[in-house]
């Protein structure tokens, strides 16, 4: 097995964009942007630092847009009442929505950030039982009644087996979500060139 020839660390990256096979090392957030897209499913190699992160500010960023339009079109502004679950969900759709369209780059991008510090994504599964967690919420709170909650009943007829499931599947990802958090605001390692793809 022969290992892959030296990459520049990134204090010896030479100065522009890298190809695309190499992280970009002191990247602007014009670059981060369009490396994302350009790397739509690329689950080899490695992100830097500031690819990474320049990233989550940009989606975060649309991401509240998206839900101050749905709020405002859809949800018939900030002071509407909601009493539906439903109901307070619809303005949210837009915002899903981009969820969905950036799901599979963001996943790459958060293995390649793994791989410049020297980890395999696999790492990225501990975060994992927070989405289980919270879609077992979604199906507890969705077994409420209206009708019982008004009448006194203070559970309201939540299904209470998804409901502790949730608590305890949630708390499990929040541990690991704080793992791979550390891990993705660590520096880069050399040795996470083993990562990248084989010409």
């Amino acid at each position: 097995m022969s290992l892959p020839p030296p990459q520049p660390s990134p204090a010896q990256q030479p100065p522009g964009p890298a190809p695309l096979d190499q992280p970009q090392y002191g990247a602007t957030i014009g670059q981060a942007a369009s490396r994302f897209w350009k790397k739509f499913a690329v689950f080899s190699g490695r992100a830097s630092r500031s690819e990474y992160w320049w990233w989550v500010l940009i989606s975060v960023a649309v991401s509240v847009v998206l839900q101050v339009i749905g709020t405002l079109t859809i949800g018939g502004g900030f002071t509407a009442p909601r009493t539906d679950l439903r109901e307070a969900l619809v303005p949210l759709v837009p915002s899903l929505i981009w969820s969905l369209v950036v799901l599979v780059p963001s996943v790459a991008l958060t293995v390649r950030r793994l791989h410049d510090t020297n980890r395999s994504g696999w790492w990225y599964l501990l975060a994992l039982p927070s989405l289980a967690g919270a879609a077992l919420q979604l199906v507890a709170l969705g077994s409420m009644d209206v009708e019982r909650l008004a009448a006194g009943d203070l559970a309201g007829g939540i299904a209470v087996g998804p409901l502790v499931a949730s608590l305890v599947l949630t708390l499990l990802g929040l541990v690991g979500s704080i793992v791979v958090l550390v891990f993705l605001i660590l520096g880069p390692d050399p040795r996470g060139a083993r990562f990248d793809r084989r010409r």
